[in-house]
């Protein structure tokens, strides 16, 4: 059985080479974690119109494209679940902003610039939602119908 997949879609390459460093480091022993990264959110739509994801961690971008990439992950239109886990990084967050990610069940939202510590416990909060959710369906499953 693999392990939960997160896709990484971060577009200035060190950042996405550090990012998907870390959480390969720290959760692939355990949590059995493969980090999928890719450097547009044009890019990661077009692999989710075909393949899931349990995990996304999401760079924002002036173009919007990042925050339409989560508008169709929660409405269903990709083959990700509509409840997977998102981390988002943004270099800054106002009032209506937050109020956008919130609506959109960002798990954490990291303001860049960003250590290595709150990518561990980003990925790890996400982690814990993905599991979370994974219990829950197990005991529905359990259930007699």
């Amino acid at each position: 059985m693999s392990g939960p997949r997160l896709l990484l879609v971060e577009p200035q390459a060190v950042m996405r080479s550090a990012v998907a460093s870390v959480a390969t480091e720290v959760y692939r022993t355990d949590h059995g974690l493969e980090v999928h990264p890719v450097s547009s959110a044009v890019r990661a739509a077009e692999l989710l119109a075909t393949r899931s994801c349990e995990l996304l961690f999401v760079a924002l971008d002036d173009a919007g494209h990042a925050l339409a990439l989560l508008e169709a992950l929660r409405a269903g239109t990709l083959k990700a679940a509509i409840d997977t886990p998102v981390v988002v990084s943004t270099p800054q967050c106002d009032a209506r902003l937050a109020a956008r990610l919130k609506a959109l069940d960002v798990v954490r939202v990291l303001l860049t610039p960003y250590k290595a510590r709150t990518v561990i416990e980003a990925v790890g909060q996400a982690l814990g939602r993905h599991q979370s959710a994974l219990q829950r369906q197990l005991r529905e499953l359990g259930e007699p119908g």
